[in-house]
């Protein structure tokens, strides 16, 4: 190896680290979907504050009673109605 190509080798390394990290943390999480609806009329609810317990993650109902939650950690989720 000649010197200029040595004084490239560590910014190659640490190039090539960071992108196998990086694949590895974008295959790791999800989103959530779902509808919120009234459970006496059946009627979406709009305005419905989501939220996943123990994250700082969660949504609002859009006028359908549609959510959708990003960015969730590919982990076991306990559901519980409030």
């Amino acid at each position: 190896m000649q010197k200029n190509e040595r004084s490239l080798f560590p910014i190659i390394l640490t190039f090539l680290v960071f992108m196998m990290l990086s694949g590895l943390y974008a295959g790791t999480t999800g989103k959530i979907r779902g509808i919120i609806t009234d459970t006496r009329t059946g009627e979406p609810v709009a305005g419905a504050n989501v939220v996943l317990q123990g994250t700082l993650l969660g949504g609002a109902t859009d006028e359908d009673g549609i959510y959708i939650i990003l960015l969730v950690l590919l982990v076991r989720i306990h559901w519980k109605r409030a």
